[in-house]
């Protein structure tokens, strides 16, 4: 029968035979390209039509190109305004960073001389014991608090990995 068709899953093409497209999905796209673009034949087809119609089309495209390029202009700048205000942010975060450290470091400088000042006087003062002690513990501090320092900032950079959901999965 010449309106047979093999069922699908055939590939010899042998074996069962339905009339007609029985068994068959049929599937169906309609694909739209739209364009701005107008081809000088459909411009000389509506001048057919009209010939004030092609003018107009062209006067159309050409105010619709001119608010584009208008409207791209307006975004483009302001985007650049954005850019340059996370930047100028950008530099006065870093300029604030600076001026912590910088800070931090003075104050650093002053406690470490105020107890060598404090060790230097109990040393004179006959209290070897409490200015070693003094001594020791201020170095180790300041050490510790140095390598802390230098340890911590590294380790908060890293990224962190997401936590593990809570939530239930269903199978």
């Amino acid at each position: 029968m010449a309106d047979e068709i093999a069922r699908p899953g055939d590939p010899e093409g042998g074996g069962e035979r339905a009339p007609g497209l029985a068994g068959f999905a049929v599937t169906m796209t309609r694909q739209t390209t739209v364009s701005a673009y107008i081809s000088p034949e459909d411009l000389r087809g509506y001048h057919e039509i009209d010939p004030k119609l092609a003018k107009l089309i062209l006067e159309h495209n050409l105010a619709a190109n001119a608010k584009l390029a208008a409207e791209l202009e307006k975004e483009n700048a302001h985007r650049r305004t954005l850019e340059a205000a996370d930047q100028a942010a950008e530099v006065e975060d870093r300029e604030a960073a600076r001026a912590i450290e910088r800070r931090g470091q003075i104050c650093a400088v002053v406690v470490c001389l105020s107890a060598f000042a404090v060790c230097a006087y109990a040393l004179a003062s006959g209290h070897e014991a409490a200015a070693i002690w003094l001594g020791c513990t201020m170095t180790v501090s300041l050490v510790g608090a140095f390598l802390l320092g230098r340890w911590l900032p590294a380790k908060q950079d890293s990224p962190q990995p997401d936590p593990p959901s809570t939530t239930a999965t269903p199978p």
